[in-house]
């Protein structure tokens, strides 16, 4: 069987989507070499598994069941705009997320323990975020730092998360392709 590219993730209602593609319309005005997230593929990485067996895939949607079902549900909200490293070298622009009550970042601590038998855990942890984009090249990239650090969501949407997905990512010319192939419920 084939190795399959793939993730775990909470998808985001369609409100948000439209809430962030506003944001990306908004930022692409400062002409920066951005290769920008469709809004249709927006989603927060839980944990990127990357190239695995195919026939992982039943024990793997078993162990996210456990790590899901001993969760309870949550609401996040979206909050400010930033970028890995930092908006001064800009590489991957996000918004961020905010879940006060720590249950979105039990639920990323229970995906990344069912997940240790396949892939290390992150050693760098886990920061709640939307990529919004990753810029190609430094064109543009001093004005797209500036609107970033002024800019203001005008809307703090809600993002519900009831369940995580596991994805499997398809990379072509036009972008990646999601397919879910499994959904497991919170609590």
């Amino acid at each position: 069987m084939a190795d399959w590219r793939l993730f775990i993730a909470v998808e985001l209602p369609d409100e948000v989507r439209r809430t962030l593609a506003g944001v990306v319309c908004d930022l692409s005005r400062a002409a920066a070499d951005v290769k920008w997230s469709r809004p249709e593929n927006l989603h927060l990485t839980l944990k990127f598994l990357g190239d695995t067996a195919e026939e992982e895939v039943p024990n793997l949607s078993r162990q996210l069941d456990v790590a899901a079902g001993a969760g309870r549900p949550c609401t996040a909200t979206l909050g400010g705009l930033g970028a890995f490293p930092d908006l001064r070298r800009p590489r991957v622009l996000w918004v961020g997320l905010e879940e006060p009550s720590g249950e979105l970042a039990a639920l990323q601590k229970r995906v990344e323990e069912a997940t240790r038998y396949l892939v290390e855990p992150d050693p760098r942890g886990f920061e709640s975020h939307l990529t919004l984009g990753r810029m190609r090249s430094p064109r543009g990239q001093r004005e797209l730092s500036e609107r970033m650090q002024g800019y203001r969501l005008t809307a703090k949407a809600a993002v519900p998360v009831r369940e995580i997905v596991l994805l499997r990512s398809v990379l072509d010319r036009s972008g990646p392709t999601y397919t879910p192939l499994h959904r497991s419920r919170l609590g």
